[in-house]
């Protein structure tokens, strides 16, 4: 029945399998390149090339794939390459019971059972000497005894009892880029290796600092730690001290919503220790607070009612004439920030610096000299009306610019106000006294032989102290809320 459920063609396994022993293999037969040797199936280079990786970051061998004087003690030792450097290192550090002990635990399957068991490994250093109460599979137990028995003696260990204190120790040298650093959730752990795995927020582990991570069921959001122990930041460093890397990092923080730079000592991914960095490189932060202001959108940036007016005008006159006006829209500023806000920003240090920015002179950035000279000729903040009184225009609308006034305001002008050198006619919302909306019109001209005659008649019952007179075009315009007494 077996053989009718496997597949027609299964591939060897040398295409399939982990290639450290392998790797070392080859190393103790003195070759540095497997294609010196006779294959049925020449094993894949790049399984091959992660094997040596590991042996390498063992210390079994050197840069050119030649066999340490370490990794030719492991090849000596009937073992799974990790383990025989679990075992020669535990030796080394005075710690050779718990070595031996902790590859047999590692060597075949956990010896503790049921679904929800612990990830402790030192609960199953306790099961395997008769010390624990937890569920635990005897005849495993009894495998993983006599496993570790014979290594005690090929290793002269003796029969000292392990110490579960060093257990994380072993188990991180075993596994360097399986170390672990606890994130900000309970449970939610990173590798050195960069990958993410987790632990049941119930599991004793959870909430350690550091973890040496034995086994796992994969990794990335659906690896699960199935075996590991606790280690300290200290036994990290003494450890690896020369693997601990000194580097500086920086950049906009997306939780900081800031620009940081700090010093960091770095195992693989694991930031160990970092220090704030208090004299960054100037260039540095210019491009950190212009990366946030991309992440985070032009609204960061401390845009007062002078500079979103400007921003209007200047997006009025790309319209009327987009070849001598470039464009303002949001899609168009994050691209090209370097290059009107990077001078804006020049000298900050920190995102409270961008309200520093004066937006009008950074926009302005965008505009040669002769530009910046016509925008006030060619679309004007304000227009100064009949009676004398100068207001604003907005320049916000997509149907064009608009000049809001009391329709009184505007007795005398026959024809209708234009910006962008004529080309524009406004339109005007004319107003009444009580600055209600009456008309909206960009044909003034039309408006007071048309319309106006109607207004009037309405005007002059709403607002009967204020002058309506019949011929608006040779009317004196007033701002004056009441005609004279």
């Amino acid at each position: 029945m077996d053989q009718e459920r496997r597949r027609p063609s299964e591939p060897p396994e040398i295409l399939t399998a982990d290639l450290t022993a392998l790797a070392l293999q080859i190393a103790a037969w003195g070759a540095t390149d497997a294609a010196e040797l006779p294959w049925l199936d020449p094993p894949p280079e790049s399984a091959l090339a992660a094997g040596r990786g590991v042996l390498t970051a063992l210390g079994a061998l050197d840069d050119a794939h030649r066999l340490t004087d370490h990794g030719r003690e492991m090849s000596r030792i009937a073992a799974e390459p990790r383990l025989a450097h679990l075992l020669l290192t535990g030796a080394e550090l005075g710690h050779a019971p718990t070595a031996c002990d902790l590859a047999a635990l590692l060597s075949d399957r956990d010896i503790l059972t049921g679904g929800d068991r612990p990830a402790d490994l030192r609960l199953r250093l306790d099961a395997l000497h008769g010390h624990s109460t937890d569920a635990h599979d005897r005849s495993r137990r009894e495998r993983a005894r006599q496993m570790a028995k014979r290594w005690r003696r090929e290793l002269k260990a003796g029969s000292g009892a392990p110490d579960a204190d060093v257990v994380g120790l072993l188990v991180a040298a075993a596994f360097p880029e399986r170390v672990a650093q606890r994130r900000r959730e309970s449970g939610s752990f990173l590798l050195a290796s960069g990958a993410g795995v987790s632990l049941p927020p119930a599991d004793s582990l959870a909430r350690e600092e550091y973890l040496a991570v034995a086994e796992t069921d994969g990794v990335g959001g659906d690896g699960t730690i199935i075996m590991a122990a606790p280690i300290d930041r200290m036994e990290l460093e003494t450890l690896y001290a020369e693997r601990i890397e000194t580097t500086t990092k920086g950049g906009w923080d997306r939780r900081a919503r800031d620009a940081v730079f700090e010093k960091q000592q770095r195992l693989g991914a694991l930031v160990l220790q970092r220090e704030s960095i208090s004299d960054p490189d100037p260039a540095a932060v210019t491009e950190a607070l212009l990366a946030g202001v991309r992440r985070e959108g032009l609204r960061i940036l401390p845009w007062d009612a002078g500079s979103v007016r400007l921003r209007d005008r200047l997006n009025f006159l790309n319209g009327v004439d987009a070849e001598s006006w470039p464009p303002f829209d949001d899609d168009t500023l994050i691209t090209e920030l370097e290059s009107w806000l990077g001078p804006a920003v020049s000298g900050a240090r920190r995102r409270a610096d961008l309200e520093k920015v004066d937006m009008r002179a950074a926009l302005l950035n965008r505009l040669d000299w002769r530009q910046t000279r016509d925008i006030e000729r060619l679309a004007p903040t304000h227009l100064q009306v009949p009676s004398g009184s100068r207001l604003p225009i907005d320049y916000a609308s997509d149907s064009g610019p608009v000049l809001a006034v009391r329709l009184q305001e505007m007795f005398g002008l026959t024809s209708t106000p234009t910006v962008a050198g004529g080309a524009v006619p406004v339109i005007v919302h004319l107003l009444s006294p009580a600055h209600r909306p009456v008309q909206v019109t960009s044909d003034l001209a039309s408006f007071w032989t048309d319309v106006y005659p109607e207004v009037r008649r309405e005007l002059r019952g709403r607002y009967p102290k204020h002058h309506w007179p019949e011929d608006p075009t040779t009317a004196t315009p007033t701002s004056r809320s009441k005609r004279r007494s």
